[in-house]
């Protein structure tokens, strides 16, 4: 994604515009803001014959009855690693193509990887016990284990899952805000994870490792920035399966509910997952969000 300069009555108007696909994506009030227009000489709903309008009406009605029935019916996705994703219960991304190489997202997962690796070829108890998040001992190492339990990943599952989604959503986040915002948001959303799991954990005496915290700040990021962006579910039941699609903000929302009943079982001291330091770095991605548009509506001033 770029960013297009666009003439709205007189003043600046900056739009993001996708190179590989050529969509331009509106912000808040940035449709309202570019100028009407009219064919001189001409009402707007005369400007083509009657015929023209009544084949682009036609066209119009039979794309919202396709996009209807492809996402109430659900649709399998086009390449082979997205359907084993589905299998595996992975949300699959549908459409939402990136035009750079999102060299962040990738050497961070490359780090982690790397990190898994280490570990398990030296002490991996040893390691994962030292450089891990441990609340009663917050500090130690000079406060190093606030990021170093980032890269640390209990096991293969583990690691797996957050690198699958810090790759599928991590990379539209990383075109759209920039590197150096995008390295901001992650390292935001992992200390105010950290924090909040430091809080509200009864089990102070246990380290906590994973990218996930971080990585949540990424999803919510993505989901507020591209709220209508299809993701898929496979459904399956024995050798019955069947997928089905929904906006990304239905995502976050049922993932949102997912967390809250998790907090609820880790603060019982019941579950391993510590949906605390999730709930922490979705806080960094919203206000993250938030500062993105009010620095976005700021810079590019809208006529009255």
């Amino acid at each position: 994604m770029f960013e297009l300069p666009l003439a709205s009555n007189g003043a600046g108007l900056e739009v993001d515009a996708c190179r590989s696909c050529h969509m331009l994506w509106f912000d808040t009030r940035e449709m309202d803001a570019l100028p009407k227009w009219t064919p001189a000489g001409r009402s707007a709903p005369d400007a083509l014959p009657q015929e023209a309008r009544e084949r682009l009406a036609l066209i119009k009605v039979e794309q919202i009855r396709r996009e209807a029935q492809r996402t109430e019916d659900g649709e399998m996705p086009s390449e082979l690693w997205q359907v084993a994703a589905g299998f595996l219960g992975m949300p699959v991304e549908y459409d939402n193509p990136i035009s750079i190489r999102p060299l962040l997202t990738w050497a961070t997962a490359a780090l982690c990887l790397v990190f898994f690796l280490i570990a398990r070829a030296t002490d991996f108890g040893g390691v994962i016990e030292s450089w891990g998040f441990l609340p009663e001992a917050a500090f130690r190492h000079f406060g190093l284990t606030w990021i170093t339990a980032f890269f640390l990943h209990a096991g293969w599952l583990h690691l797996v899952g957050n690198l699958y989604f810090l790759l599928v959503f991590g990379d539209n986040v990383e075109e759209v805000i920039g590197r150096g915002r995008y390295l901001l948001l992650l390292l935001g959303a992992t200390l105010a994870g950290n924090a909040l799991h430091a809080l509200g954990d009864p089990r102070a005496d246990i380290v906590c490792v994973g990218a996930s915290g971080g990585i949540s700040g990424v999803i919510t990021c993505y989901a507020f920035r591209f709220p209508q962006a299809r993701l898929g579910l496979m459904f399956r039941y024995y050798l019955y399966f069947r997928w089905f699609s929904f906006p990304a903000w239905g995502g976050l929302v049922m993932w949102g509910l997912l967390q809250l009943l998790l907090v609820v079982q880790q603060t019982a001291g019941i579950s391993n997952v510590s949906a605390l330091a999730h709930l922490g770095g979705a806080a960094v991605g919203f206000g993250f969000w938030l500062w993105m548009n009010y620095a976005h509506n700021k810079s590019s001033p809208l006529p009255a």
